[in-house]
């Protein structure tokens, strides 16, 4: 099962986004004040990008500039998630990471990361910049987030 029909069913359960960031058990921790000694931004960033799924592909996120979540629409792109969504749209509470390929070309990569729905795991997503949507790229897991 890929993790797009995996969230789809969440959603379908009642499980949904948090009506504001300060509701959010990850949104929470994340503010765009890099003075902040309770900011995580800077922590969140950096467990998704050294995670194995990222292993090599990833360099380690510069302190460029913390953001805030954003209430961001998901789109899907497996046919078994195009298929699940049909026309209904979904958005998720998510802050943003910059990071750079460690490919020769050192592209800058759009990562997104909001809260799971089970404890120390967090919903990764890419920015396609073909198409400016944010699709769901990974779980990782073992990320604690401590209120």
């Amino acid at each position: 099962m890929s993790y797009e029909v995996n969230y789809r069913s969440l959603l379908i359960s009642g499980v949904s986004t948090a009506q504001n960031n300060e509701t959010d058990p990850f949104c929470k921790l994340v503010s765009e004040d890099e003075n902040d000694p309770n900011n995580q931004h800077h922590r969140f960033c950096v467990a998704v990008s050294k995670s194995s799924h990222f292993k090599n592909k990833l360099v380690y996120p510069w302190r460029v500039k913390a953001f805030p979540c954003e209430r961001r629409q998901i789109s899907f792109k497996t046919p078994e998630g195009i298929v699940q969504a049909g026309n209904e749209k979904y958005f998720e509470r998510m802050t943003r990471c910059y990071s750079w390929t460690t490919l020769q070309s050192g592209k800058e990569i759009d990562i997104y990361i909001s809260r799971a729905y089970e404890s120390n795991k967090v919903l990764v997503y890419l920015l396609d910049s073909r198409d400016e949507k944010i699709y769901l790229e990974n779980l990782s897991t073992n990320v604690v987030v401590v209120e």
